[in-house]
């Protein structure tokens, strides 16, 4: 099943897993580990993030599954609500305009989703109560279409803090410029944007082979761990 990420909801006290290679998002009992329902999303599930007041799961679906559609990437983050005792129930399907969607984070209040495409290097913005979507390309240098596949910066996870800050960690490495027939080596970095204007405010750049990769906020201070 390739257990790939994990979410715990500390209120409501469960935790959930997906699992990347057969498609599916389990739910666990916090307190006792015990098994208590799972859900088909198909679509390599990746991460996910919790609105734990409204008992809502958003996860990012990053490709079909084998004998779907073979070469082609899903667009979608699905919302799954866990409120009904009869067990989960798949919601909304949120279409962004770029591949592979990856990363993801939540506001406190659960109003805004964010995403980022891990290989068009594009970041999005979900306002869940209404579907409406706000979108940014991640390097304006670059200037891709949000659909084209460039695996540039490779944008892995964000997280934010403060309600209009996001951190987004991007692996980034050697990359192959079509352009100019030769390869680039990017560094590996964590940009820092805004997302009420949804603009870059800073980047931090490390080594080309540093690959930055999930990362983490602390509760008591302001910093984040990568």
């Amino acid at each position: 099943h390739t257990p790939h990420f994990i979410a715990i909801d500390k209120i409501n006290q469960y935790w959930f897993v997906t699992t990347i290679s057969s498609g599916y998002v389990g739910r666990y009992n916090l307190d006792t580990d015990k098994f208590i329902d799972k859900i088909l999303v198909e679509d390599s599930p990746a991460l996910m993030v919790l609105n734990k007041a409204n008992k809502k799961l958003y996860v990012s679906r990053m490709m079909p599954m084998a004998g779907m559609m073979m070469g082609a990437v899903s667009t979608i983050v699905q919302e799954i609500d866990y409120s009904s005792p009869d067990g989960m129930i798949l919601g909304n399907e949120f279409i962004i305009g770029s591949p592979a969607p990856h990363g993801l984070g939540i506001n406190s209040e659960g109003s805004e989703v964010y995403v980022a495409s891990n290989t068009a290097d594009w970041l999005y913005k979900i306002t869940t109560k209404t579907g409406e979507i706000d979108r940014e390309i991640m390097d304006s240098s670059i200037g891709n279409a949000p659909d084209l596949i460039t695996l540039r910066l490779k944008p892995i996870q964000i997280v934010s803090v403060e309600n209009d800050l996001l951190f987004v960690t991007c692996s980034s490495g050697e990359w192959w410029d079509f352009i100019n027939q030769e390869y680039v080596f990017i560094p590996g970095q964590v940009q820092l944007w805004n997302s009420n204007s949804m603009t870059l405010i800073d980047t931090l750049q490390f080594d080309w082979k540093a690959s930055p990769w999930h990362i983490i906020d602390a509760p008591n201070s302001k910093m984040v761990y990568v």
